[in-house]
């Protein structure tokens, strides 16, 4: 028995916990990641690859890429010439070779995102070319040569995104659609450095000692979740977190948590408001190469966009990405990489990013 549904990497599907953990349940399948797929954009799953194979079971990736053969009135394509086509098609395949998964392609009538009611004019389907045919059996010959060898991971950074969050906060369409979907499929594709995918429910149970752990929604944390990711900090690793991390625990809300988490002080205000930070320490180890001043969730979602062929991200940059209570921290022993700005505390922090 498998499951299409449940995509943990998207945003607000809180139900993967309850298939990955039941028994009646072998693999999962699902096309990939539908937000900046087109060229030269990237190949992330919806679903939690690592999560899956975690608890034992099989993740099957739907390769259903539309090739610069797709051509309708909404030029919904992911490839607009030969040359990225082919590109394209070898980063699809690359994902299920680096994540030992399964991959098939799949041909979409081109109805189906027109409607079915009103006849459509003839044209071919997405791989209906004989070079393109070919390059899929090439690349299906080397699928099956991965498979047969005894790969291990060398990943030294891992992604975990919060489900259980979710549902610990008022519902935020755009919350999760900026932190988890615009991070992973724009910022974190730029990082040159590959990323393992976890559901962050899951680690407790992940064994493997990673330098960096990217946790951008984990809003709820257990206390033993909490110590857990302490206790890897004090070893070595590298947490970064967005928005007030472990806030919510089964004992209700408290500074205190994210205090004992990161042993920084932070306070909050209520108001809806961006963060936005600005870069005050450009000298620092840590921001070195980093050519940007500022950055933050002021942001315009036609800068995002530019690859995408249908699903627009959504957002108003006028009204939207503003989140509620802002979150600062106050403490004289921190060291001060940024400032939050256009953002007047009622309270001056003494050290606020």
């Amino acid at each position: 028995c498998g499951a299409l549904a449940g995509f943990p990497q998207i945003s607000n599907y809180g139900g993967a916990q309850y298939l990955l953990a039941s028994p009646w349940v072998d693999f999962f399948q699902s096309p990939y990641h539908y937000y900046n797929r087109s060229f030269p954009g990237v190949h992330y799953s919806q679903h939690a690859p690592d999560s899956i194979l975690l608890h034992g079971k099989l993740f099957i990736d739907q390769l259903d890429t539309k090739t610069h053969l797709k051509r309708d009135d909404q030029d919904n394509t992911n490839a607009r010439t030969p040359w990225e086509t082919e590109q394209v098609l070898k980063r699809d395949v690359a994902h299920s070779i680096m994540k030992n998964t399964y991959c098939y392609w799949m041909e979409i009538y081109h109805g189906v995102f027109g409607g079915f009611g009103a006849p459509h004019n003839w044209q071919p389907m997405d791989f209906d070319d004989p070079a393109i045919r070919q390059q899929i059996a090439q690349l299906s010959k080397l699928c099956d040569e991965f498979a047969s060898l005894n790969t291990e991971p060398v990943t030294e950074v891992a992604w975990f995104a919060s489900k259980e969050s979710c549902y610990h906060m008022r519902p935020d369409y755009l919350f999760e659609r900026f932190f988890v979907d615009a991070q992973r499929q724009w910022m974190l594709c730029d990082a040159g450095a590959p990323f393992d995918d976890f559901v962050f429910e899951d680690i407790e149970a992940v064994e493997r000692d990673y330098k960096v752990m990217i946790i951008p929604n984990a809003n709820y944390m257990t206390t033993r979740q909490r110590r857990a990711i302490r206790r890897r900090i004090e070893e070595g690793a590298t947490a970064i977190f967005f928005y007030a991390p472990g806030y919510v625990d089964e004992h209700g809300a408290s500074l205190a948590n994210i205090r004992e988490l990161t042993e920084l002080n932070l306070r909050y205000e209520e108001r809806r408001d961006w963060l936005h930070v600005q870069l005050t320490a450009a000298d620092h180890a840590l921001l070195n190469g980093v050519k940007e001043t500022d950055f933050g969730t002021n942001i315009r979602p036609e800068v995002l966009n530019r690859t995408q062929e249908w699903l627009k991200f959504p957002g108003n940059p006028v009204d939207d990405y503003r989140f509620n209570p802002v979150f600062f921290v106050d403490d004289d022993d921190c060291e001060v990489l940024g400032e939050l700005t256009d953002f007047h505390l009622t309270h001056p922090a003494k050290g606020n990013a």
